[in-house]
């Protein structure tokens, strides 16, 4: 995407990016934020759609506790190769 323009509307700072390839599905897509930070994004779609996500309740640099992302392989599935763990041990 490239930069097109921003804006002022009320409270809230518009950024306009358009796709640099027209084949992404997308016409453009804009962004709002509100005191610096992003709270909304505009998704408009090559079929004439339009998505809007809201954020609430931002968080931001909040500790993560590594077991959120653990990975447990279930019993059906073929494993290739071998995992890595953080830190580069091998199990």
């Amino acid at each position: 995407f490239r930069f097109e323009g921003s804006q002022l509307e009320s409270e809230t700072t518009w950024v306009r990016m358009e796709p640099v390839d027209e084949s992404s599905g997308f016409s453009r897509v804009e962004l709002g934020f509100i005191a610096g930070e992003l709270r909304r994004m505009v998704f408009f779609d090559n079929l004439e759609q339009t998505t809007l996500v809201a954020l609430y309740d931002i968080a931001v640099n909040e500790p993560i506790e590594a077991d959120r992302f653990e990975f447990v392989v279930p019993d059906d599935a073929d494993l290739v190769g071998v995992p890595v763990i953080a830190g580069g041990a091998v199990p």
